[in-house]
């Protein structure tokens, strides 16, 4: 991938780097990264493996809603995962994932009671609702 994408992912973890610096990194960070190759290497792996755990979320919390319901995890969430992160990394990352949902749970319902009755938030309109 070489810098295309609307989520970021592409411009961040192409196969031959950093092509825009990612919006959470300062410029000094920025300049660290690019000069430390190990430094890299680790920002990447916490950054992919924070993506895995972006798309292992919607499973987490479709099991915590409706546990007895057992329904196929979702083919393009889990070509992402794979994707980015080696299989033996993907259990943790899952744990990981549904602890982060157990532990907002109460920001998910209130998040999605409110696109039930309006279909589309924006980013300022979740903070509101969530603080």
């Amino acid at each position: 991938m070489t810098g295309e994408g609307g989520n970021g992912f592409a411009r961040r973890c192409g196969p031959s780097g950093l092509h825009d610096k990612a919006e959470e990194v300062s410029e000094a960070e920025w300049q660290r990264l690019q000069a430390d190759p190990a430094a890299w290497s680790d920002w990447i792996e916490r950054d992919h493996d924070n993506f895995a755990i972006y798309y292992l979320s919607g499973e987490a919390a479709q099991r915590r809603y409706a546990p007895d319901i057992v329904t196929p995890p979702h083919k393009t969430d889990h070509s992402n995962v794979e994707r980015l992160v080696p299989l033996d990394r993907v259990p943790r990352l899952r744990e990981e994932a549904h602890t982060l949902i157990a532990t907002h749970w109460s920001a998910v319902e209130c998040i999605a009671a409110a696109l039930l009755r309006r279909h589309r938030l924006t980013g300022e309109e979740v903070k509101a609702l969530v603080g």
